[in-house]
């Protein structure tokens, strides 16, 4: 994830963790104002914290009349996990597309703003309300959210 400098520096000034942040200089950019930015203008920004989590299964819960899994619908005790690849001790997701719902272990969770779910490989990271707030007060843009769907916080969609 690239960040710029304004972000970054909000993120340390509320006192945010779970970001590691790496200077980068873009070259190459066909924008007059980008070029006139001092280096470093934006940071490589990656979540240093990973979390198990267990993916469920969605493909037979109920669906709203537009498509999309239909949320109020779904009793979350009774989410079917996927099953682990006996090979690799992953969840092999390369054959499913779509909406997929996780269930986090908050056990091994120590606080980190932006993590990610160290059981498999995918290409979203997860954040706390805090690091949500301060996108959201500070309009930076190219975030995108989609919240837990029961009170214990623990269900997420990708």
């Amino acid at each position: 994830m690239l960040w710029s400098e304004r972000l970054v520096k909000a993120f340390r000034e509320t006192g945010l963790a779970g970001v590691g942040f790496h200077p980068q200089k873009l070259r190459n950019v066909d924008s007059k104002v980008l070029q006139r930015l001092p280096d470093p203008h934006y940071h490589w920004a990656h979540a240093l914290t990973g979390i198990p989590a267990v993916p469920g299964d969605l493909e037979h819960y109920p669906k709203t009349e537009d498509g999309y899994i239909d949320t109020d619908a779904i009793d979350v005790g009774l989410v079917e996990p996927y099953r682990i690849d006996p090979d690799t001790g992953f969840y092999d997701l390369s054959k499913k597309a779509g909406a997929c719902l996780w269930k986090f272990d908050f056990s091994q969770w120590q606080g980190a703003d932006l993590f990610y779910i160290s059981t498999v490989n995918t290409r979203y990271r997860y954040c706390t309300q805090r690091l949500k707030d301060l996108v959201e007060s500070n309009k930076f843009t190219n975030f995108r959210f989609a919240g837990a769907i029961n009170p214990e916080g623990d269900w997420f969609f990708t």
